[in-house]
């Protein structure tokens, strides 16, 4: 297997109208999306279903590892309080150490794109029609990625902020000295 710099380098080498084509690719679907938007709840349903499938599914996978209880999981739209909410996890016993992990585990959907776009070249033979494909992942992974208001307000509960907040001093402490 190649290293990861030299797999950056290969698919980065595609020719530069590939790439292009890709960006415009990912262009149209940005502006599509915003059409779908507007549209009814099912056609945001089917375009939003496989990054949601993602975001939801890195939730369930950090929970897992974290041994918390799973105590719902939908990929169903709803309406909550007049927004629509296309999928959901829940947990029964987060606490502060645990619930900023499985809030925030979307982002790692970045990591995977990175690697991804590394080792595209590798697992699919170069063409443009691959390339598109490449940008067309990296967009579903990044939208994916991005973490929902409810992702954050979990993410940064008083309890968690301060937990982590008091460890990262104590180690600011440690390797800055207490006083100098």
């Amino acid at each position: 297997m190649t290293t990861l710099s030299a797999a950056w380098h290969e698919t980065l080498a595609l020719p530069p109208f590939w790439h292009l084509c890709g960006i415009v690719f990912v262009f149209l679907l940005m502006v599509a999306r915003r059409l779908v938007l507007r549209s009814g709840v099912f056609l945001i349903f089917f375009w939003s279903f496989l990054p949601t499938l993602a975001h939801e599914c890195s939730h369930y996978l950090m929970g897992r590892l974290c041994r918390a209880r799973l105590q719902g999981f939908t990929l169903l739209p709803r309406s909550d309080n007049g927004k629509l909410v296309l999928g959901s996890v829940s947990f029964h016993n987060l606490n502060p150490l645990t619930a900023p992990l499985v809030a925030l585990s979307p982002l790692l959907l970045l990591g995977v794109a990175y690697f991804l776009f590394c080792y595209w070249t590798t697992l699919f033979r170069a063409s443009v029609s691959s390339t598109i494909g490449l940008y067309a992942m990296m967009y579903l992974l990044v939208y994916g990625a991005i973490p929902s208001t409810t992702d954050l307000k979990v993410a940064f509960n008083w309890k968690s902020v301060l937990l982590y907040g008091s460890v990262g001093y104590l180690v600011y402490l440690a390797c800055h000295g207490i006083a100098r």
